[in-house]
């Protein structure tokens, strides 16, 4: 069986900080790290601190308006999947199952694990946030 995380309700799919703090200790690889330099310029960072972030545990601030996104020092850590790629990948599957469905879920999104018969190409559909799993087929 292939387990996928997805999203099943209205609004779309992301995980929490918490379950992007869970990913940065595994040193996951479905996570991103970024410079920050490289990012929007040397001051983004402090001009984040003061104006858009609140403390977050572990020394992590992160950004009010985009969960799945930590910022320690010059580096961001970011977890994006909007294109379904990385949904199957077993660390994300690891810290859904480990920590729950509602408190890996960010605000706007209710992660559920759903499985899949082992070798199946399949692709996620979306509509308006709310996801489900379709078998891949031709389309014309």
């Amino acid at each position: 069986m292939t387990k996928v995380v997805i999203n099943r309700c209205w609004g779309g799919f992301g995980i929490s900080n918490d379950a992007l703090l869970e990913l940065i200790f595994m040193k996951s690889d479905a996570i991103e790290t970024i410079p920050m330099t490289k990012y929007s310029g040397p001051d983004w960072l402090e001009r984040t601190r003061k104006e858009y972030s609140v403390s977050f545990k572990a020394g992590f601030t992160k950004h009010e308006y985009l969960e799945g996104v930590l910022v320690k020092d010059d580096i961001v850590y970011h977890f994006d999947d909007d294109h379904g790629e990385l949904r199957s990948h077993p660390d994300l599957v690891k810290v859904v199952e480990d920590m729950g469905g509602k408190k890996a879920s960010a605000s706007l999104a209710n992660l559920i694990i759903v499985k899949i018969p082992q070798g199946v190409k399949f692709k996620i559909d979306d509509y308006d946030g709310m996801e489900k799993v379709c078998e891949t087929h031709r389309e014309w």
